[in-house]
């Protein structure tokens, strides 16, 4: 869908940019072309010809100088540089002049001649005329393209004569008239004077047209005409040839008949395909800046300063570089190149089939369906901030690629806008679907995780895009266990709605805290509560927020007994009796989604998380609210001194046989009480002298905490009074290491 929106809105601004009377884009893609072609040096076309076969005649300033004014010069000035050619043996002449009309001074020289009393003037000036000197100088040499001309004018009755010399004087080139129906038209010709016209090789339209700025990038090569009737049918048109075709169909060997026309181009001869546009225009393909045409001033070959072997097998043409003639044309090239250099680049490029080639609709809607295909992927699957240096660096790559590599060595031109486009466009729609699929997925993933994981973990999950590795992974966490003590015997006290609501209110309270402490809910099992902290996103300092979470949540007890003892009323009492244990041990263990394909639940596995089980129900044989294990109490210590742990016991528990020390959590610092630092000092004493077996002094300190210990019935040194009186009946060796096996969960 990216990509045909991306296509879609690319058509459109080409539509636009093409019906725009000055469109900006275009303006952009023709200062691009100039660009790609101003900067080469050698362009590699020489197949069949090279530059140094080409020679340029040129009337230029100092042959203006020396031989006056070119409306004044006599023909014979002309003739002589032709005979001096052809002496030569080119290949051909191509003359960029028009000799449309007589060579003769203008009848106020007759007037004048005749007021200073001369007879007959009118004969004597025309006794003056060199044309007879030029038709046979080009009837001589045998191989002269002359120009012409059209005027912008309806074809009259009065042109007819015209018409008639063109049909019989012009090549007689016809095409395909469905093929030609976008041709430029011309109305009415103005050819050469009869006797030039009679003798030359053949004659050509001088026509070059400029785009609308006015720079010339592109070279007609057949051009229709009404006045052209003869040998036109319903199916074929005649035409007439610029000025440069006859010459390359001379060059070629072929005849006028060898020239076809059809929708993909123009052919000569059965090899070459020119491809132009429906004007009959192909792009020319400019010299580079270490290539030139040789240059000769017309006065040094008309004086015979120039040996004629050096025109052999030449192509050579006649023109002007004087600014006085106004033969300049503006080109990407050059703002300053004479008319005459321009049919000689037409040419250099046709005989060396080295023309530039604009790619047509279809190859372009390829090249943009494949384009399009990989910026899109590209977008997609890079992070934005990536995909934004992407597409920055894919518009440098598109366009240093297309003036480096495309137009010079490719020889190909295309609308770069229109690829710059469809990457921004492709850009921008892949930037709207993936912030809308992306916010859909943040979505999915908050619903997913809000109701076990704290908006704080959540939050961080969808701003930092981090995988949370759902499938399973191994992380360091913290795994903690709670029940209620004694639960089924309060649940036998209550209602079926009295126990949801005392459950419900319990289990919020609870988990709050739990989520709040940046905890991970993994389940409810009845009136226990299984969760994590450490995933699915790393909490470095998840053991001491575990511990911090279960003394939070035995002051929220604590809190809601006495709550209840004013909003219970008429409950049972053993609700004010609620007391919940807690078990936390921290280690390595999985977590992440685990089940079946159809049903799974984020959760934990693995020893550590059985030890923590296993801390919570041994809680309750030392008549404590909070065991944890040593793992557990010397992370949290390292992360900080919030806590106050009591060294309680080494055991081993039922279902590892790996000793483990196990330490009660006393409470948060700011809230423990003298009296319970005592009997934590009091009670590790002892129990540094149990483990030495030293009974007597373990008894006497035990004995001393006992005094202190919040609960009067069963707690750790009542405990352990009674361990260190069966251990003094039955001494447990010398070897003994001070692990006590519990055989109860």
């Amino acid at each position: 869908m990216i990509c045909i929106l991306s296509l879609f809105i690319t058509q459109a601004f080409s539509w636009v940019n093409h019906n725009l009377t000055r469109s900006p884009l275009t303006a952009i893609d023709l200062a691009v072309d100039d660009l790609a072609l101003q900067i080469r040096t050698f362009t590699g076309q020489d197949k069949r010809v090279s530059t140094r076969d080409f020679v340029i005649i040129d009337i230029d300033d100092y042959s203006i100088s020396q031989l006056g004014r070119v409306q004044l010069w006599p023909r014979m000035y002309d003739a002589q540089v032709i005979r001096n050619i052809s002496a030569g043996t080119p290949k051909v002449m191509l003359i960029d002049a028009l000799y449309t009309e007589a060579d003769t001074l203008p009848g106020a020289y007759v007037q004048l001649l005749t007021d200073r009393g001369f007879g007959q003037a009118a004969d004597i000036v025309s006794a003056m005329s060199t044309d007879h000197i030029l038709a046979e100088a080009i009837q001589q040499a045998g191989n002269v393209i002359l120009g012409m001309f059209d005027k912008s004018a309806d074809f009259t009755d009065d042109e007819r004569e015209y018409a008639l010399r063109a049909e019989q004087l012009l090549p007689r080139i016809s095409g395909n008239r469905r093929s030609a129906f976008g041709y430029y038209q011309r109305s009415v010709p103005v050819l050469p004077s009869l006797a030039f016209a009679e003798n030359a090789r053949a004659m050509g339209l001088l026509k070059v047209n400029p785009d609308p700025d006015g720079t010339v990038r592109s070279y007609t090569l057949l051009q229709q005409s009404p006045f052209l009737t003869s040998e036109s049918t319903s199916d074929h048109i005649r035409l007439i040839p610029s000025f440069i075709l006859p010459a390359a169909l001379n060059f070629l060997g072929l005849n006028d008949e060898d020239v076809r026309t059809s929708n993909t181009g123009i052919y000569l001869g059965p090899d070459i395909r020119i491809p132009v546009n429906p004007r009959a225009e192909f792009s020319i393909n400019w010299l580079g800046s270490g290539e030139d045409f040789r240059y000769i001033s017309f006065y040094n070959v008309w004086s015979g300063q120039v040996p004629k072997e050096f025109f052999n097998d030449k192509i050579v043409f006649i023109g002007s570089s004087a600014a006085g003639l106004e033969d300049l044309k503006n080109t990407p090239v050059n703002q300053v190149m004479p008319g005459v250099e321009v049919h000689a680049t037409a040419l250099y490029n046709l005989l060396n089939e080295s023309w530039l080639r604009r790619i047509d609709d279809t190859g372009l809607m390829w090249l943009l369906a494949g384009f399009v295909l990989f910026s899109t992927a590209l977008f997609l699957f890079l992070p934005q901030w990536q995909a934004l240096i992407a597409v920055f660096l894919l518009i440098v790559l598109q366009f240093f690629g297309y003036v480096l590599m495309i137009v010079p060595e490719l020889k190909i031109l295309l609308p770069l806008s229109t690829v710059v486009t469809l990457t921004i466009s492709s850009f921008t729609l892949s930037l709207v679907y993936r912030n809308a699929t992306e916010g859909r997925e943040k979505r999915q993933l908050k619903l997913a995780f809000s109701s076990y994981v704290s908006p704080q973990i959540v939050d961080e999950l969808i701003e930092t895009g981090r995988d949370p590795q759902l499938g399973g992974s191994e992380n360091e966490i913290s795994a903690f266990f709670s029940d209620i003590e004694a639960f089924s015997r309060i649940s036998e006290k209550l209602s079926a709605p009295q126990l949801v609501e005392l459950m419900n209110e319990y289990l919020d309270a609870m988990t709050s805290i739990i989520t709040e402490e940046r905890g991970t809910l993994d389940k409810y099992i009845g009136d226990a509560i299984v969760a994590f902290f450490g995933a699915p996103l790393k909490v470095d300092d998840h053991a001491l927020r575990s511990c911090i979470a279960a003394c939070r949540m035995m002051q929220a007890e604590s809190d809601l007994r006495l709550k209840w003892q004013e909003t219970k009323q008429g409950w049972p009492p053993e609700i004010l009796k609620l007391r919940t244990r807690i078990g936390i041990n921290s280690g390595m263990a999985v977590t992440g989604n685990m089940g079946s394909s159809k049903r799974f639940n984020y959760t934990m596995m693995g020893d550590t998380v059985n030890l923590a089980a296993r801390c919570e129900s041994a809680a309750k044989q030392y008549g404590i609210s909070a065991l944890v294990s040593e793992s557990t109490r010397d992370a949290a210590i390292k992360a900080g001194e919030d806590c106050v742990f009591r060294r309680l016991d080494r055991v081993t528990v039922v279902g590892r046989s790996t000793a483990v020390e196990l330490y009660e959590l006393a409470g948060l610092r700011a809230k423990v009480t003298k009296q319970q630092l005592s009997c934590i000092e009091a009670y590790e004493k002892g129990f540094e002298a149990y483990l030495q077996q030293s009974w007597e002094t373990a008894v006497s300190c035990f004995e001393q905490a006992l005094e202190l210990e919040k609960s009067p019935e069963l707690n750790p040194s009542a405990l352990m009074l009674r361990r260190c009186a069966q251990l003094q009946k039955e001494p447990p060796g010398s070897d003994w290491d001070g692990v006590f096996n519990l055989k109860s969960k």
